[in-house]
C-alpha cells in the first residue's frame, strides 16, 4: 500500500483497511493479514495517540504562542544535533588510537544468509559521517524489508541511544549524517517488495 487515507473526515475508515490489509490473499500462495483485529486495534492506537498529540501541541500554542513553541523545537532538534556530533566525535579519537583510521564497518546476516553491510566514515573536525550501506542484499520475498523511513527510523534510534544522556528522538540526530543505501536493497526495497 503505497498510500491510503487512514481517517477521512474524522471517521476510521476501518472497511478500506480491512480491503487492503486482506488484499494479498489474492494471491497463489499468499494470505491476508494474520490478526485483522490486532491490526485494526494498533492502527485505531496509532490515530488516537497521534490525535493526543495535536491537542497537547495545540494546547502549548495556545499557552506559549508559536513562535515560541516553534523555537523550542527548533532547540531540541539542535541539542540533539550537537550530541551525535560530539558522540561521533568521541568514537572518532577512540577508533583513531585503537586503529589509526576513523571508519567503522559490519556486516551481518539475515537468516536466508542476506548480507546487511555498513561502513561508517567519520569527520572527526566536523563531528560528522557517512553511513554506507552499500554491500546490503537485495530485496527478497518475505517480508524482511524495510523501507527506507525504517532504516532512517532504526538509525536516528541508535545514535540518539548512543549519545550518553537524554535526547528526544528527533530529526536533529540525523543532521550530522549522511546516508547511503542502495535502491532495490533490504533497506529501500521497491514498491513492489513485502516489508
Amino acid at each position: 500500500v503505497k498510500s491510503f487515507k487512514l481517517v477521512d473526515g474524522g471517521s476510521f475508515q476501518e472497511e478500506g483497511v480491512t480491503r487492503l490489509l486482506m488484499e494479498p490473499g489474492k494471491f497463489p500462495n499468499s494470505s491476508g493479514t494474520r490478526n485483522l483485529q490486532d491490526n485494526l486495534s494498533d492502527l485505531k492506537a496509532q490515530v488516537a495517540a497521534n490525535n493526543k498529540g495535536i491537542n497537547l501541541v495545540k494546547d502549548l500554542i495556545g499557552e506559549y504562542g508559536l513562535d515560541v513553541v516553534q523555537a523550542y523545537m527548533q532547540h531540541i532538534q539542535d541539542n540533539a544535533e550537537v550530541a551525535v556530533k560530539e558522540m561521533l566525535r568521541n568514537i572518532a579519537r577512540k577508533e583513531k588510537l585503537r586503529s589509526g583510521l576513523t571508519t567503522l564497518s559490519a556486516v551481518e546476516h539475515m537468516d536466508d544468509g542476506s548480507p546487511i553491510s555498513l561502513k561508517i566514515g567519520i569527520d572527526e573536525a566536523e563531528g560528522t559521517a557517512l553511513f554506507d550501506f552499500t554491500g546490503t542484499g537485495r530485496e527478497v520475498k518475505g517480508n524482511w524489508n524495510a523501507p527506507r523511513a525504517v532504516a532512517l527510523s532504526a538509525m536516528i534510534y541508535c545514535l540518539r541511544c548512543m549519545v550518553g544522556y537524554d535526547v528526544p528522538l528527533n530529526q536533529g540526530c540525523l543532521r550530522p549524517i549522511k546516508t547511503v543505501i542502495p535502491i532495490g536493497s533490504l533497506l529501500d526495497p521497491s514498491d513492489t517488495a513485502a516489508v
